[in-house]
């Protein structure tokens, strides 16, 4: 209240298990440590949740998506590149009157690339 937090019921729910739990332990044994009880299994879901080889699977797995992804992006790139430059060919017109060549839509499209590959990479 003093802080106009509002309490997360996920929150409250396991605060309420742990408390049921802790309580039950100490009826069978008194002399119970429920935090000892339990760091050998947190520490086990930890390191295999969110330790160092679960982000490196987890950045394998976002790579593997993304790698699957790219040749529908370049296509889609290469289609819109192939319309702004036809489109820019037909509308610009240089001094001579032949039409301008664009070649930056291609230097756009890789950046778009670039910029969506670190972005997911960031993301990790």
């Amino acid at each position: 209240r003093r802080f106009d937090m509002r309490p997360q019921p996920e929150l409250l729910l396991l605060q309420k298990t742990m408390v049921v739990a802790e309580g039950v332990g100490r009826r069978l044994d008194p002399s119970i440590n429920i935090w000892a009880e339990a760091r050998p299994l947190i520490s086990a879901w930890m390191i295999e949740h969110r330790g160092p080889a679960a982000r490196v699977a987890k950045t394998a797995a976002a790579l593997t998506r993304l790698v699957d992804h790219l040749p529908r992006w370049v296509d889609r790139l290469e289609r819109a590149a192939q319309a702004t430059e036809a489109e820019t060919a037909d509308t610009a017109q240089g001094e001579a009157g032949a039409p301008v060549a664009r070649g930056g839509a291609w230097l756009w499209a890789a950046i778009l690339l670039a910029g969506l590959a670190l972005i997911a990479a960031a993301g990790l």
